[in-house]
């Protein structure tokens, strides 16, 4: 099978069984944390965005928020709908475009996860901070400390 029948069968698939529930405030998102979800494709260049900007602004995943809502979210969401992500400048590409009151879903958004593997969001989060615990970096009460060496 060519890529061109490879990418026409995929985007033929989703416009036809896509299902997307519109959260949105007139178009704005809400920040409701509902496609914040546990296990997001990323590729090497999301990875290393993300793990540099939480280690350079020492943010700690919202473990809080997995015990309040029972749900399986991204850590790093922390259900205030102010803020929303912690990681907002750094977020992964499929959180950069991906709106909820979309009807269907581009070619050119799938080609952009190529080289995407699905990674669990918490085990990511776990690994960022155990390394940053390595350099002295923890968390006490809500509050970010570093601790010298």
């Amino acid at each position: 099978m060519s890529k061109m029948m490879f990418n026409q069968c995929i985007e033929k698939y989703i416009k036809e069984n896509y299902i997307g529930t519109d959260n949105t405030c007139n178009g704005k998102c809400t920040k409701c944390g509902e496609c914040c979800s546990i296990v997001l494709p990323l590729d090497q260049e999301d990875a290393n965005r993300i793990q540099e900007y939480v280690i350079e602004n020492r943010i700690f995943p919202q473990k809080h928020m997995r015990i309040m809502t029972n749900k399986w979210q991204c850590p790093y969401y922390n259900g205030n709908k102010e803020k929303g992500c912690s990681i907002y400048k750094a977020r992964p590409k499929i959180c950069r475009y991906y709106q909820c009151n979309k009807t269907s879903v581009s070619i050119n958004e799938i080609e952009m996860m190529r080289g995407c593997i699905p990674v669990d969001m918490w085990a990511f989060a776990e690994a960022v901070e155990k390394e940053m615990k390595k350099h002295g970096i923890n968390q006490e009460n809500g509050k970010t400390i570093k601790q010298s060496i």
